[in-house]
């Protein structure tokens, strides 16, 4: 299971497709009993109160009792269940111990959190990796829509064709009647290669584009105490999976190739350790 740290780096990308259907009534159900238990343990707590606590729309809830509604359930909706019922602020230690259906949702839809922490899932590829060229290469050919030369050209400067020839012929990468894409669906990166990435996405960021409401660009910083920067963790990582859940959901071969970059981390020099 992966530790979140204190640095918590993200290249919000896609996530495996699920390796077996899911029975969305049986889902249903297994959400409800969990629900159904707390609100048991909890007399206190109402289900509009449960919703409220856990950013859910009480709706949604209600129409979980519902058959012919079920079938549209989405995994950040369980996720956000199984995180309020369990209490836990890591949703990565919630995927991993979740069962049956809520289990099989979850561990398809957000494997990565799961993933241990090692190279990419190719790893003849990282060695390629420490180049921005490449970096940037691998991430739109790891797009559904993949990536071209006439892309690539465009997007980098002149010493990029020259890199993605490196890749081709060392075969980590494939071009197929002018699609360039990668030899398997999904690309992970680990937590140094992340923070590279963040850095060279950035150069893709346009403040010119601000005021028409095409991105997003901010950042907070301040002194926080060590409960402060643990609600920022906690923000961060429900983020990181809502997030996930639209890339991997609205992501189609004709889309615009696009970054979110999640980088939270205490001002102090790399030696002083972590925060526990």
């Amino acid at each position: 299971m992966i530790s979140i740290h204190d640095v918590e780096a993200t290249v919000v990308g896609k996530v495996e497709k699920l390796c077996r259907p899911i029975n969305y009534e049986v889902l249903g159900s297994e959400i409800l009993s969990l629900l159904d238990d707390y609100l048991e343990k909890h007399s206190n707590i109402t289900i509009n109160g449960f919703a409220e606590k856990n950013g859910i729309s009480p709706s949604s809830l209600y129409y979980l009792k519902k058959s012919d509604r079920r079938s549209k359930i989405k995994a950040d909706l369980v996720l956000k269940v199984a995180c309020g019922v369990s209490g836990s602020k890591n949703p990565a230690s919630v995927i991993q111990e979740a069962k049956g259906e809520v289990g099989a949702l979850l561990k398809s839809a957000y494997q990565s959190l799961l993933m241990p922490n090692k190279l990419s899932t190719e790893p003849e590829l990282d060695k390629y990796l420490t180049n921005k060229n490449a970096m940037i290469i691998a991430l739109l050919a790891h797009n559904k829509s993949g990536t071209t030369r006439s892309e690539i050209k465009e997007l980098l400067d002149g010493f990029a064709l020259q890199e993605l020839e490196k890749m081709l012929s060392a075969e980590v990468l494939k071009e197929d009647n002018g699609k360039i894409t990668g030899h398997v669906e999904s690309l992970y990166l680990d937590a140094e290669q992340t923070k590279s990435a963040v850095a060279y996405l950035s150069h893709f960021a346009k403040t010119s584009e601000i005021e028409k409401g095409q991105n997003d660009i901010k950042v907070f910083w301040g002194s926080l105490t060590p409960e402060g920067i643990r609600k920022r963790k906690e923000v961060t990582q429900k983020y990181i999976a809502e997030l996930r859940e639209i890339y991997n959901t609205h992501e189609t071969e004709d889309g615009i190739p696009d970054f979110t970059t999640i980088l939270a981390d205490t001002i102090t020099a790399p030696d002083l350790g972590e925060l526990q």
